[in-house]
């Protein structure tokens, strides 16, 4: 059943739907022939879907996780809260650097429900700005509901991001033609 659900959530929702195709196949088939059966952990599965799914499609953003029940307590919560609010919401640091440059270090991307207001002050101290920097090197994710919101602050109209994602996957086509015409290249000279 996990394995079923998993190839037609790959199927339907992957972003280009032919390979989301060939994926859901290759895992049906491996399914059906047994490939997962000597499986008895939830790690040992995820483990062998990524490999099969990285021999389709190098996509690091396709991941599995077990989706196994966390149990909430109410100092978890309470740590949680004191986290957001010590770094709030993500927006951590915010300033105003010589020669009119606005500098936003951006730690996590919460839930916009939890860090509009703080997104909204952000940008607000620092419009005017001559220049914008925005540090993500600490960040560590979250939703991406967020990045839309803040990518409203920069485009005029409604703007489709999924071309960044088609010149990602065009550039990673490129890499690895460049890295097998190399390997190709250096095996000649090895031989001659």
């Amino acid at each position: 059943m996990i394995v079923e659900r998993t190839c037609r959530i790959v199927r339907e929702n992957y972003v280009f739907p032919e390979v989301g195709k060939e994926i859901s196949e290759l895992i049906y088939s491996r399914w059906e022939n047994g490939a997962y059966s000597e499986t008895h952990t939830m790690p040992e599965l995820i483990k062998l879907l990524t490999v099969d799914v990285r021999s389709v499609c190098a996509d690091q953003h396709l991941t599995f996780s077990p989706g196994y029940a966390v149990a909430v307590t109410r100092e978890g919560m309470r740590l949680r809260r004191k986290h957001l609010i010590d770094t709030n919401y993500g927006f951590n640091r915010i300033e105003r650097l010589p020669g009119n440059i606005g500098y936003l270090e951006i730690t996590e991307f919460c839930s916009p429900d939890l860090a509009g207001e703080a997104l909204t002050k952000a940008f607000a101290s620092l419009e005017g700005s001559d220049a914008l920097i925005i540090d993500l090197r600490g960040n560590t994710g979250g939703a991406e509901d967020l990045v839309t919101v803040m990518c409203g602050y920069f485009f005029d109209r409604a703007t489709c991001m999924m071309s960044s994602i088609h010149a990602t996957v065009a550039w990673m086509k490129h890499g690895l033609r460049k890295a097998k015409n190399q390997a190709n290249s250096s095996t000649h000279r090895s031989t001659s």
